[in-house]
């Protein structure tokens, strides 16, 4: 485990990482939000996305944006700070992922991992390191991360 891992100096904090792009489910983790939110009273930290793209997919899906910080775009540095806070990494894609590059980072941070079962997430996932949820699924989503 990395040094700077320490479980127990986590934050209430939960990470997401990827452009806004339909196919990286940002639309799937801002609808299980409100009872992620409700159940864990956590914050999501979502990087990469343009903070006004994410603002704007809160507004078209009449989401509440309480406890969201959009960070845009982050430095490698910056991004592994996130995942070594963070209580857990989550991977809501739809698919048309090759290779899970991001969970192996988190996995390097010894996050927890919560993602979509999809080819690519399934070939480099184990009991392990996180957990697999249907894509596209809200509801399940929720109840692997609360």
């Amino acid at each position: 485990m990395p040094e700077l891992a320490d479980p127990g100096r986590r934050e209430n904090a939960i990470v997401f990482v990827g452009r806004h792009e339909p196919r990286k489910g940002l639309q799937v983790l801002l609808r299980a939000w409100p009872e992620i939110r409700r159940q864990t009273g956590a914050r999501l930290r979502v990087l990469g996305a343009d903070p006004l793209q994410v603002r704007l997919l809160l507004t078209r899906h009449r989401i509440p944006d309480g406890g969201i910080d959009a960070l845009g775009f982050v430095s490698e540095q910056e991004r592994t700070d996130e995942l070594l806070r963070a209580k857990a990494f989550v991977a809501p894609s739809l698919g048309g992922e090759s290779f899970g590059m991001v969970l192996t980072e988190a996995f390097a941070c010894a996050t927890p991992v919560v993602a979509s079962d999809i080819p690519g997430y399934r070939d480099v996932m184990t009991t392990e390191t996180g957990v697999l949820v249907p894509p596209d699924d809200p509801r399940a989503l929720a109840q692997a991360i609360a």
